[in-house]
């Protein structure tokens, strides 16, 4: 699904190539970017895991406004990644976690 706003792959892999802080990305599972977010994923991440010092990637039951709409989802998340802490393995999204997280990509 396109909007005015809606970023190209190439777009996105230019953003991603730039990011060099530590990062959380929070996964909404029900939205309707998700099949193209997930035909990119292993690009995107691949960049994000040259660039990256400290990246965390989880998934949360949600639509694409999960922080607005389901704050105590993404709350911890976001409390712990900002503590230093390592952040539960949130339901969902098993495959392409554990491909990130397993140093597949």
């Amino acid at each position: 699904m396109r909007t005015p706003m809606s970023l190209s792959n190439d777009q996105l892999l230019m953003f991603a190539e730039r990011i060099r802080c530590e990062t959380l990305v929070i996964l909404a599972t029900d939205t309707p970017w998700r099949k193209a977010f997930d035909a990119a994923f292993e690009t995107i991440f691949s960049v994000y895991k040259k660039n990256v010092p400290r990246l965390e990637v989880h998934e949360a039951k949600g639509t694409h406004h999960l922080h607005m709409n389901n704050p105590e989802r993404v709350a911890p998340l976001v409390v712990n990644f900002l503590a230093g802490e390592p952040l539960p393995q949130v339901e969902g999204c098993k495959e392409l976690l554990s491909a990130y997280n397993d140093s597949k990509l």
